[in-house]
């Protein structure tokens, strides 16, 4: 027999798992097709450019969600001798900066969203902070008439704020693994020599970045995701 703690555990793992693979997709799709604009199809031709997971989502992805309940997807190919020379910087900065932005919005989206549905919530069903801090309380409630029509706003309320946890996530790591990637690709576009050097620095350049600045990275893009909530809602109630 099912308990539930384990009904909560299975509804958040399912959240989990389709916050993870609609934002790394939604990323990865964008930035094929930013990478495409700029003036290299690599990835939209290896079918980067569409919208799908099988695409983005790696089989180590699947291992490490089953392990660690984490993805991070697949980075996008780029070709950067395909690249135009004209303002060559500019346009690599614009491709991998692609991820980390799309990964911001929709932080402050679901941040947004998180607040909605809190706010909606209060006013029209009573105990939906408790719920949306213990989502336990949603499986009992969602079986009563009088919480059962709501229980789909508690479920987006649920989604929202993992949904924010999440792209907060892949918009730190995304910073630090694109950075390296990108600075390997301009390299290797400029110096054919450099390819030699290419595989080493993009798997312990990664990791380097991500043991001396993981953290301060992670809290800066959270910073960063309030501030621009909180300059968004000012803006929005003026």
């Amino acid at each position: 027999m099912i308990s539930l703690t384990d009904t909560q555990a299975i509804i958040h793992t399912i959240l989990q798992l389709f916050a993870f693979v609609f934002s790394i997709t939604l990323a990865g799709t964008l930035q094929a097709q930013v990478s495409k604009f700029m003036g290299d199809d690599t990835a939209v031709q290896m079918g980067f450019g569409d919208f799908n997971p099988f695409i983005h989502i790696q089989f180590i992805d699947i291992v490490f969600f089953a392990l660690l309940e984490i993805m991070l997807g697949r980075p996008i190919p780029v070709d950067g001798k395909a690249i135009p020379h004209r303002k060559k910087i500019g346009r690599f900065i614009a491709i991998f900066s692609t991820r980390v932005i799309t990964h911001v919005v929709l932080a402050v989206i679901s941040l947004f969203a998180f607040v909605f549905f809190s706010t909606w919530g209060a006013t029209n069903a009573p105990g939906v902070s408790q719920v949306l801090q213990d989502p336990r309380i949603l499986i009992g409630l969602a079986t009563t008439s009088q919480s059962g029509s709501h229980a789909f706003i508690y479920l987006l309320g649920i989604f929202s704020i993992i949904m924010f946890g999440i792209n907060a996530l892949l918009g730190g790591f995304c910073l630090i693994r694109d950075t390296v990637y990108g600075y390997v690709s301009y390299k290797y576009a400029q110096d054919a020599r450099f390819i030699e050097y290419a595989n080493p620095i993009m798997v312990f350049g990664v990791l380097l970045l991500l043991i001396m600045f993981g953290g301060a990275i992670l809290g800066g893009i959270n910073s960063a995701i309030y501030f621009i909530a909180r300059q968004l809602s000012w803006l929005l109630g003026r």
